[in-house]
């Protein structure tokens, strides 16, 4: 499917949320999961995140939880409290279901020929739109937004989404147009395994000049030193004992910045801010 038309989709599946997705963030997922017909959420312990399966009147979607529990949507309510991850895992099962027919009692599969690998990636993207909805990003960023740790943590807090959810809602708005990334700049959240000590990039934010240059294994030598920088002992030492920490240093490259990020206890985690001098546009 072509970047416009997965635009198109997305933003098909936000017009028909908008009269939840226009009001004052956190979105009421419960809310946005009965105007979708979803007639029961089931949180249960279960293996995976999250699932989901038409049924008489509607859907059944399931989600992960060690408290069991239920909301009935003919019962009302705002449902029960949900963490982070929850709030992503019940987004995505709501983004199923506008791959099914809803004019007939039991919803039918759509007709669209999708793989199941780009369905899950198309699910992802509309999750993130009712979580963070385009029109509420442009709202809160304003005109001269810049990408730093700071904006990306303070719009997780407003939308009640994990910080990591944040920085892809941020790229994909970008991708489709639907914000201005700043020129030069970029934001990756970077993770340091426990076992082998080896740092990754989990999720990114960038300007294209910027992500062109960071793409596959091209990263410029000082910025892979870079990367390491940060996870060293005395700054997990740091944020062990709940300290704030972070560092800064200028390459041939650009400005880097890097700033621990509590991602809901996942672990060695930072962002790292990215001011490029060296842009190739061509």
């Amino acid at each position: 499917m072509s970047p416009a038309k997965t635009k198109a989709l997305v933003s098909l599946a936000e017009e028909s949320l908008r009269s939840v997705l226009s009001q004052e963030p956190p979105v009421d997922l419960f809310a946005a999961a009965s105007a979708r017909r979803v007639r029961v959420v089931d949180f249960r312990k279960m293996i995976p995140d999250g699932g989901m399966r038409p049924c008489d009147g509607g859907f059944e979607v399931f989600v992960r939880s060690d408290t069991p529990s239920s909301w009935v949507a003919q019962e009302g309510g705002c449902g029960p409290s949900l963490t982070r991850r929850q709030r992503f895992t019940l987004a995505h099962e709501i983004a199923h279901t506008f791959f099914f027919s809803l004019e007939t009692p039991t919803p039918a599969p759509g007709h669209r020929r999708i793989t199941p690998k780009h369905l899950e990636s198309l699910c992802n993207a509309i999750a993130g739109t009712i979580l963070i909805p385009a029109a509420q990003l442009r709202k809160d960023l304003g005109m001269q937004w810049q990408l730093r740790a700071k904006t990306i943590a303070r719009l997780a807090a407003r939308y009640d989404v994990s910080f990591e959810a944040a920085v892809r809602r941020l790229e994909g708005a970008g991708e489709m147009g639907d914000i201005e990334i700043p020129f030069g700049e970029a934001l990756l959240l970077c993770e340091q395994s426990n076992e082998s000590g080896r740092v990754r990039i989990v999720a990114k934010c960038a300007h294209y000049a910027v992500a062109r240059s960071i793409a596959g294994e091209g990263y410029p030598e000082d910025l892979e030193a870079a990367l390491a920088r940060p996870i060293g002992p005395e700054a997990v030492r740091a944020f062990s004992s709940g300290e704030p920490w972070s560092a800064s240093c200028r390459t041939d490259w650009g400005a880097l910045s890097f700033h621990w990020v509590r991602n809901d206890g996942m672990g060695r985690r930072a962002a790292l801010e990215i001011r490029s001098r060296q842009l190739s546009i061509g």
